[in-house]
C-alpha cells in the first residue's frame, strides 16, 4: 500500500514538472460560448421571432422556409493575442444547406475593424462547423463576434474560442 501511495506520488510530481517546463507556446485556452447566447440580428418581425428557439444551449430556426441571421458574442481571453473560432450547426432540413458566417472585430468605440467570412454546405440531418484559425486582434482590448445565417430546420451549438499566444 505505501509503495503504490510513493508511486502516485512520484507521477504526480513528474507530471507537475512537466507542465511547469513544457513550451509556453503550448499552453492555449479554450472557452465556450452557448449558441443561446445569441440573438437575432435582422429583426424579421413576428415570423423571425415564431420561427426561433433558445433551448438546451442551441439555437434553432424552426421556420419551415425563413433564413435568419444570428450575431452572437464571443468569450476570448485577453491574455493571449492569437484566436481560433470553431461554430458547430445541425443541418435538420431534408436537403443540404448553406451555412455562412462572419466573424467581426469591434474596437471599444464599438466601430467594426475588420470582417472574414466563410461558409460551408452541410447535408440532411448532419452536423458540422466552420472553422476561423489564426485570428489577430488588431489592438489589445478589442471584441469579437460571430455572424451567421440560420437556414430553416437547423441549429446553432457551441461557440468555441481558443486563444493561445501568437
Amino acid at each position: 500500500m505505501k509503495s503504490d501511495f510513493q508511486g502516485k506520488r512520484a507521477l504526480l510530481v513528474v507530471s507537475l514538472l512537466a507542465l511547469l517546463l513544457l513550451p509556453q507556446t503550448v499552453l492555449a485556452d479554450f472557452l465556450l460560448t452557448s449558441g443561446d447566447a445569441c440573438n437575432i440580428q435582422n429583426f424579421g418581425g413576428d415570423a423571425a421571432k415564431n420561427g426561433s428557439r433558445k433551448q438546451g444551449g442551441g439555437y434553432y430556426n424552426i421556420s419551415a422556409g425563413l433564413n435568419f441571421t444570428v450575431s452572437c458574442p464571443l468569450m476570448i481571453d485577453h491574455q493571449f493575442n492569437n484566436y481560433s473560432v470553431l461554430v458547430r450547426f445541425n443541418n435538420l432540413d431534408a436537403s443540404t444547406q448553406n451555412f455562412i458566417c462572419k466573424l467581426d472585430e469591434y474596437d471599444n468605440a464599438n466601430f467594426r475593424i475588420r470582417s472574414v467570412t466563410k461558409n460551408t454546405d452541410i447535408p440532411s440531418n448532419f452536423s458540422s462547423a466552420i472553422f476561423f484559425d489564426d485570428i489577430q486582434l488588431a489592438t489589445y482590448g478589442n471584441r469579437l463576434y460571430m455572424v451567421c445565417n440560420l437556414p430553416p430546420h437547423s441549429s446553432m451549438g457551441f461557440l468555441g474560442t481558443e486563444s493561445r499566444p501568437s
